[in-house]
């Protein structure tokens, strides 16, 4: 499927995957590049921007939605929607699980819920609300 998606030859993704998931020397990295077509490699760049497109999208709906919250604090709830776990945001975002896990307490306290509420399941509903909420208007505002 991501074969098709990307219009790519199965060596051109794992050319790619390699290139994702070591230290590569210069030369190792050209070598790789150029297994990749140049069709591939737009079809990357576009697969790659729209995804950008829409993450930066999704952040601007949660900073809309939770307007209080730092900038740090929407960057750790748009991983928690991404299903990340502490120890993922802590290598993605090259913090201590401590200051995570602080975080995580203070959007809990800003958001209102208890400690026994699931911060994921929280953040999923309220971005569902606000959805259909703004599906409600724009169907409002087509129909005058």
């Amino acid at each position: 499927m991501l074969l098709k998606r990307l219009q790519m030859k199965k060596e051109e993704l794992f050319a790619f995957a390699e290139l994702l998931s070591e230290n590569n020397p210069e030369e190792k990295t050209s070598s790789l590049l150029n297994i990749i077509g140049e069709q591939s490699k737009e079809n990357l760049f576009t697969a790659l921007a729209a995804y950008q497109k829409k993450e930066k999208s999704k952040l601007d709906t949660i900073r809309r939605i939770y307007p209080n919250l730092s900038p740090s604090e929407l960057n750790i709830c748009r991983l928690i929607l991404q299903d990340k776990t502490v120890s993922q945001i802590c290598e993605l975002l090259h913090r201590s699980s401590g200051n995570i896990t602080s975080q995580r307490a203070n959007i809990r306290a800003k958001l209102g819920l208890k400690k026994s509420d699931n911060l994921k399941e929280a953040l999923q509903e309220r971005m569902r609300l606000y959805e259909e909420e703004e599906h409600r208007q724009e169907e409002f505002s087509a129909m005058r």
